[in-house]
C-alpha cells in the first residue's frame, strides 16, 4: 500500500458525511496522534475527497500539523468508495469489549505508570472498571466496637461552631442543655417504630454578597434512640407539634 505525506490542506471532508463526532471525540484522537503519531493514513478516493479519516484531519488541525499520511484508493469506483465510507464507520459498532481481558490490560498499564487518558476511555468509565467490589465493601464496614466506649452518655462535643450531644433526643434536660435558648430546625424519625434520632438546628441565614440569602452551617444537633411519638420530642424541643418540621425516616 503507497502513502503519501500531503499538506492538510489537501485532503478535502466530503460534505454528506453522514458520521458526526463532538468535541471530545477531537480531544482523544489528538491526544493519541500526539502521544503514538500518525499509525493509520487518511485514505482518500482520486479527487483527493476523504474516505477514511475525517476524524483523524480534524485532530490533526487541531495540533496544527503541516502534513498527514494519505493513501489514495485509485482502484476502487465511486460506488465502491461510497460503500467503503459507510462500512469503515459502521462496522467499528459491531465489535464489543471483553471484561475479563479489558480489566487485566488496564491495571496491568496502571501499574505501569501508563496514563490511561491515553487508551480513549474517560475517568467515569475507569472508575467503573477498576474499581474493587470488596473494597468499596470493606469501606461501608463499621469498625469494631471497643470495649471501652470513648464517649458516654451525657458527653457534650464541642465541634467548631458545632454541638454534639450523647444522649436522648426526647429528654428535656438534654435538649434544654445542648440548644439552650435555641430551637431546632429540623427533627428527624423511624418512620416505623417512632425513635426520635436526630434533633438539628442551624443559625439564621447570613446574606451573601448576591444578595441572596446564603444557608449557615448546621451547629447543633442531638442524637438519640427511645420508642417515644416524635410529637413528644416536639413539645419538648419547640412547644408546640407544629412549631418544627418533621422528617420520618423509612428505615
Amino acid at each position: 500500500m503507497l502513502v503519501e505525506l500531503w499538506p492538510i490542506e489537501r485532503p478535502r471532508p466530503y460534505p454528506e458525511n453522514a458520521r458526526k463526532w463532538n468535541t471530545a471525540a477531537v480531544d482523544k484522537v489528538a491526544a493519541s496522534l500526539r502521544s503514538y503519531g500518525f499509525r493509520q493514513p487518511l485514505v482518500v478516493d482520486a479527487q483527493d475527497v476523504i474516505i477514511i479519516g475525517h476524524l483523524r484531519l480534524a485532530a490533526a488541525k487541531t495540533l496544527r500539523l503541516k502534513e498527514v499520511p494519505v493513501h489514495i484508493a485509485r482502484d476502487l469506483t465511486p460506488a465502491q468508495v461510497r460503500g467503503l465510507r459507510l462500512m469503515d464507520n459502521r462496522s467499528h459498532e459491531e465489535a464489543e469489549w471483553d471484561f475479563t481481558l479489558l480489566v487485566p490490560e488496564l491495571l496491568g498499564l496502571s501499574a505501569d505508570s501508563f496514563d490511561l487518558s491515553l487508551t480513549g476511555f474517560d475517568v467515569r468509565e475507569l472508575d467503573v472498571f477498576l474499581r474493587d467490589p470488596m473494597g468499596e465493601a470493606r469501606a461501608d464496614e463499621a469498625p469494631p466496637l471497643p470495649e471501652i466506649a470513648t464517649t458516654r452518655r451525657g458527653d457534650l462535643w464541642i465541634c467548631g461552631d458545632h454541638r454534639v450531644l450523647c444522649g436522648d433526643a426526647t429528654d428535656a434536660d438534654a435538649v434544654t442543655r445542648l440548644f439552650g435558648e435555641r430551637r431546632p430546625a429540623l427533627m428527624a424519625c423511624d418512620l416505623h417504630t417512632g425513635y426520635v434520632t436526630t434533633l438539628c438546628g442551624e443559625r439564621k441565614p447570613a446574606w451573601g454578597n448576591s444578595g441572596r440569602p446564603v444557608r449557615s452551617p448546621m451547629t447543633i444537633r442531638s442524637i438519640g434512640r427511645k420508642r417515644t411519638s416524635c410529637f413528644r420530642a416536639t413539645s419538648l424541643t419547640c412547644g408546640t407539634q407544629e412549631s418544627m418540621p418533621v422528617r420520618l425516616l423509612p428505615i
